[in-house]
């Protein structure tokens, strides 16, 4: 009989431990480890063309460090067995560079010397010495001193009667651990030594609880002192993997208890110690020192992405991806006090609903710096109006009804970027694109009516005239808002800022119409007009300058002073002389002398105040800010002040904030003296990636 011979067409399997073919890290290394099985013997292995083979064998273990790069590390696995069946594998590891700060060392530990297996226990002393060393080299943990460690052990052995297996319990050891007053975690530990293998165990226990934080082991073939010196290395590497170095934000303080955002995912788990630190203000967390929006922002304050709009270097303060939105709800009521006789006013409520603010931000690490850009949509000005006067004409005998309406507001869409040059001084900057697009600019829509009485030949004529001017006002330009924030000490927080002036292009569409109707039985006359023009308009300086003090935990205080250079501002008059108007009708706004540059500077000042009400797991930032902010009028400043109310929550990943303010003040014309109330709610949302 004739037996058929066995064909192995198999190619070997490749198995990793622990990893995946697609991996990150932060780590400079990566330790790839695992086995080849074939149904026959394996005689080559290689990773990236380097040997690991060592004799031929149906199973094979391997284990190699290899130094990474940052990005993408491609590594190739090959296998053949002695039939020529060739196994591949390809393992690609990420590595991203995350930058944490250096604070010493992270834990105090003590190296108990590790217990002894198999028949000859040779390399055991020199794995100890091996281990010992190569922690220290890394300067992960603070260690203590070798000959001061087995004085104080040997005491413990001749005081409590310890054996060298009790040291091998976690519980044993964390009682051991105890003893020696300064140690946080003790390293366990085994080494379990034949004439052909080596395997090293170590466990980090937890002094505290006893908890088995970090198990690592490793496995060789090679009993060479140099080899045992490299799995020593692997092992340390694979012991601190488990305690990342990692970087986050203390969220609320109660009592004893602390709690962050560093989770499982950054590596973070339960028992393990971290290292609290203050540098300065330089890390704020999104939920804390919150002043939401402009006009409740501080210069001295600015934490948040709205930071783009009132001082784009506080953007760097902000440490995760997000995208914000920011909406407002305002109600204006104005009530008016006639001065010209003959003149009647009607009071006016005015409220609105508009989309405030709306921005994404990204930051990153570049040279060794904090770099944080934002993309913002951010109205800026709100032109919103309306009128109703009665007057007498001024050269006939008659009365005019004028009913003015304006409406709409000025936005920019702004791409910014923030740079921290130092740990307490960062500048950033704010690109303002103010775009032609999207109905930015305001609308007027004026309809009058008159009657009265005119001459027509030797006698008096009575007449009824209607007209309505509509003006279609868009806007473009471009400028540069600078600024910068220092952290003078751990208490203060110098913050300024600088928005450059420019001319900005009016485009100008008028149409207008008049009917004069005289009750002598002639027809109507009517006259109008339609043109379109292009006007500039020149925008002023402005600058402010801001100081915060954080007094405590709980307490921010902040005062901030800015100014604006409204002489410098002024709208091109019309190149048209045809222009149809309303006599003493047509809305002015502000008043020509405003128009034409005529106004005066104004100078405003905030005093704002945050206090965090912490509770368990909860923290509510209660802020509060008064001002006084004058805005430039036709007989001089029109002095307004107010105050602002707002707080906010944090829910999982997102943040919501809402924020009140009164603001009062009196406009000063040639006719009237107007009272105003204004009343803003303000509402955002933040989303944390």
């Amino acid at each position: 009989m004739q037996v058929a011979q066995y064909r192995d067409r198999y190619a070997p399997v490749i198995k990793l431990i622990g990893l995946g073919e697609q991996e990150s890290t932060v780590d400079d290394s990566i330790y790839l480890e695992g086995q080849v099985t074939d149904a026959s013997a394996i005689v080559a292995f290689a990773i990236n063309g380097a040997s690991l083979w060592r004799r031929n064998a149906r199973q094979l273990f391997f284990g190699q460090r290899f130094p990474l790069q940052e990005g993408e590390n491609t590594f190739v696995l090959e296998a053949v067995d002695e039939a020529g069946n060739t196994a591949q594998l390809k393992v690609v590891v990420t590595r991203t560079v995350r930058q944490v700060r250096q604070m010493g060392s992270r834990l105090r530990v003590v190296l108990l010397p590790f217990a002894k297996k198999g028949e000859t226990p040779v390399l055991a002393e020199a794995v100890y010495d091996y281990l010992f060393n190569v922690f220290v080299q890394q300067r992960r943990f603070d260690f203590i001193e070798r000959q001061r460690l087995e004085a104080i052990l040997k005491e413990l052995m001749l005081r409590q009667k310890l054996t060298q297996g009790a040291l091998t319990d976690p519980a044993s050891a964390a009682e051991t651990g105890k003893s020696i007053a300064t140690a946080e975690g003790i390293m366990i530990g085994t080494v379990t030594e034949t004439a052909q293998s080596l395997e090293i165990l170590a466990r980090f226990v937890d002094v505290e609880s006893a908890v088995v934080l970090a198990v690592g082991d490793v496995y060789g073939e090679d009993l060479a002192p140099p080899t045992a010196k490299t799995l020593v290395e692997v092992l340390v590497w694979k012991l601190q993997r488990q305690f990342p170095l990692a970087e986050g934000v203390v969220l609320e303080k109660i009592g004893k208890q602390l709690f962050t955002d560093l989770n499982e995912r950054h590596g973070v788990k339960r028992f393990m110690k971290l290292l609290i630190f203050r540098p300065g203000q330089e890390f704020k967390h999104p939920q804390t020192g919150r002043l939401l929006k402009k006009p409740d922002v501080i210069l001295g304050v600015a934490d948040d992405a709205t930071a783009a709009s009132h001082n784009p270097a506080g953007l760097v303060q902000l440490q995760q991806p997000e995208v914000s939105v920011v909406g407002s709800y305002f109600v204006r009521l104005e009530r008016q006090d006639v001065t010209q006789p003959g003149t009647g006013v009607e009071d006016q409520t005015l409220d609105n609903v508009q989309l405030n603010y709306l921005s994404g931000v990204y930051p990153f690490r570049l040279l060794a710096r904090n770099v944080v850009v934002s993309l913002n949509y951010q109205r800026l000005f709100d032109l919103q109006g309306a009128t109703d006067v009665a007057s007498p004409f001024t050269t006939i005998d008659g009365l005019q009804r004028v009913r003015s309406r304006q409406e709409g507001g000025l936005f920019t869409i702004s791409p910014a970027v923030a740079v921290q040059i130092t740990p307490t001084f960062s500048v950033g900057a704010a690109f303002n694109i103010w775009p032609d697009l999207f109905g930015n600019g305001w609308k007027q829509d004026v309809t009058g009516r008159g009657q009265g009485f005119v001459a027509s030949g030797p006698s008096t004529v009575p007449f009824v005239s209607t007209g309505r001017i509509t003006e279609d006002f868009s806007f473009r330009g471009f400028n540069v808002t600078v600024g910068l924030l220092w952290n003078i000490t751990p208490v203060f927080t110098l913050g300024g800022v600088v928005r450059t002036p420019f001319t900005a292009r009016v485009t100008r569409k008028h149409a207008s119409s008049l009917t004069v109707t005289l009750q002598d039985g002639s027809a109507p006359v009517t006259t109008s007009n339609a043109f379109t023009e292009r006007l500039d308009m020149d925008m002023p300086l402005s600058y402010g300058v801001g100081l915060a003090a954080r007094l405590s935990d709980n307490l921010t205080l902040a005062l901030d002073v800015s100014r604006v250079h409204w002489s410098d501002f002024k709208l091109q008059e019309s190149h048209r002389t045809d222009v149809l108007l309303v006599e003493n009708g047509a809305p002015s706004g502000k008043g020509q002398a405003v128009l034409r540059g005529q106004a005066d500077d104004t100078t405003s000042v905030r005093l704002g105040a945050e206090y965090l009400w912490m509770q368990p797991r909860l923290i509510i930032p209660l802020r509060a800010e008064f001002f006084y902010d004058p805005e430039p009028g036709e007989r001089g400043t029109d002095n307004f002040f107010g105050f602002s109310l707002g707080s906010g929550i944090t829910v999982k990943q997102f943040v919501f904030d809402l924020a009140y303010t009164f603001r009062a003040g009196t406009v000063q014309s040639s006719a009237t003296e107007t009272t105003v109330y204004q009343h803003t709610l303000v509402g955002s949302v933040i989303y944390h990636f």
